[in-house]
């Protein structure tokens, strides 16, 4: 009897066991092949930026909640914009530990030269679909992964002017990130710190190389309160710089995040009900 349950149980576990595994596999060969890339020898351009964003969710049952996140970005030396970007998105738990979400995404891109004397400004709408998953190592430490999908509608133009028309890129996102829990689980004010990985591809027949960017993070994130926490972020971005360039940038980037968690109903907004941002 008692072996009979041990095989039962080993059997509940083992799906998700292997799922884990998938998750991590994949991640080891994306990291392997952004290596490969890299030890190419492509021409290297240095940044420095700050990141200044507002990320609100608005839970609106015990189901349904909607990310909205409005992010400027900025050259350091300069204090020229790089970018404004604006995302929503739908999420839908599915279980307790798994959730999807449907969005779209509003981006207008900036020159990339902090020097460049163009006023030229490219827009972007995305529609994005993804796929979260999360499992506890042990009361302090989770460990997160997402899958993204994104559809990229990107302004034409000659480098000067916009021209008519829309240029069509596929891009798939894999990102892992581990949070610790720094102080007990009883404190209504919790500090958090996160490291993270998030590898980028892009689809493109046309593209010489299907490597985007990879993003490396570590952040703290510290509560002011059951709906506000603040966030101090280190980003670093490794990226091609435009699809057949033979120039990367690397981008060093301190990103601040005002963090406002909102309820539909006014029901106690624990501790237990609240989710780690992105």
């Amino acid at each position: 009897m008692k072996l009979k349950f041990q095989v039962k149980a080993f059997k509940n576990q083992n799906p998700q066991i292997a799922i884990r595994c998938c998750f991590l596999f994949g991640y080891i060969f994306l990291i392997s092949f952004l290596n490969v890339n890299r030890a190419l020898g492509q021409q290297e351009i240095t940044q420095s930026l700050y990141w200044l964003r507002y990320y609100n969710q608005l839970s609106i049952n015990s189901k349904l909640t909607l990310h909205n996140e409005f992010d400027n970005r900025f050259f350091f030396g300069s204090n020229r914009q790089n970018q404004s970007i604006y995302h929503s998105r739908l999420h839908q738990n599915l279980t307790k530990n798994i959730d999807v979400a449907l969005g779209v995404t509003f981006s207008w891109q900036y020159p990339q030269d902090e020097l460049s004397e163009s006023k030229l400004i490219i827009p972007e709408w995305r529609p994005t679909q993804e796929i979260n998953g999360s499992f506890s190592v042990s009361e302090k430490i989770k460990i997160q992964q997402r899958l993204r999908f994104d559809e990229r509608f990107l302004h034409r133009n000659d480098g000067t002017i916009l021209i008519d028309g829309y240029d069509f890129r596929f891009r798939s996102r894999y990102r892992l990130q581990a949070i610790y829990v720094l102080n007990n689980k009883e404190s209504n004010k919790k500090s958090t710190f996160k490291i993270a990985d998030e590898v980028m591809l892009n689809s493109d027949k046309n593209s010489r190389c299907y490597f985007d960017q990879n993003r490396f993070w570590l952040a703290f994130e510290q509560d002011l309160s059951k709906q506000i926490a603040l966030e101090t972020q280190f980003v670093k971005i490794y990226q091609q710089r435009g699809l057949n360039s033979t120039q990367f940038l690397s981008r060093n980037i301190i990103r601040f995040t005002f963090i406002h968690r909102l309820k539909l109903k006014k029901n106690d907004f624990s501790v237990k009900t609240r989710k780690r941002i992105d």
